[in-house]
């Protein structure tokens, strides 16, 4: 997606993503977090658990014109019960990724899991790419663990054309969001069947 102006509209963004929009990418998001969830619940040594969804939301913050900055938030799947709480949890990553982004006293941060603290309900699952010049974009998700939540952020700032650190895409997670998307988006039948055939190490070819 390539932007010349400085009209930006984080929801335009976020259109691919719901349903009946281009690509109609929500029940794909929805399925592939959902299988990654129970893989990392597995991992972690707890029962695995179904999630139906969570919210994506993203803010542009212009830095040179903080008045032109904005931002928007959808829900992926069905959080159901659970969606005032997704959607504050997004928020905060966001607001939380931008202050230790920008604190010219501390490190610039890219991830929200530089600066999580699970006690104090602050978790990963954010990412802050370079738009265009001064143009910051933050990309948050909440309804997966937050190694996947934060994978997915990553994997977006592709298709949102952001520049961030290429060392950010060699995490074992974001490999497997890759891999279990393109399998979703495949002809595969039920991924959850093939989910230990896929290749993780496959990253994303695309031009």
């Amino acid at each position: 997606m390539n932007i010349s102006s400085k009209s930006y509209d984080a929801l335009s963004y976020l259109l691919p993503f719901t349903y009946g929009g281009p690509g109609d990418n929500n029940e794909v998001l929805t399925r592939t977090l959902n299988i990654l969830g129970k893989r990392a619940d597995f991992e972690a040594g707890k029962p695995p658990k179904e999630r139906l969804g969570g919210v994506l939301a993203v803010q542009i913050f212009d830095i040179k014109n903080p008045e032109r900055s904005n931002g928007a938030s959808i829900t992926i799947g069905n959080p159901g019960f659970d969606l005032p709480k997704k959607a504050l949890l997004a928020h905060e990553k966001i607001r939380r990724l931008e202050l230790n982004r920008n604190d010219e006293h501390g490190p610039a941060h890219w991830l929200a899991s530089e600066s999580a603290n699970p006690a104090k309900d602050q978790y990963g699952g954010a990412v802050v790419g370079i738009l265009e010049d001064s143009t910051q974009m933050y990309i948050a998700y909440s309804g997966a663990p937050t190694v996947v939540d934060e994978a997915l952020c990553i994997a977006l700032t592709k298709d949102f054309d952001l520049e961030i650190p290429k060392e950010l895409y060699q995490g074992k997670w974001f490999k497997r969001l890759v891999a279990t998307m393109n399998a979703n988006r495949s002809s595969m039948g039920d991924i959850s069947a093939h989910i230990n055939e896929i290749d993780y190490d496959l990253v994303d070819k695309r031009p």
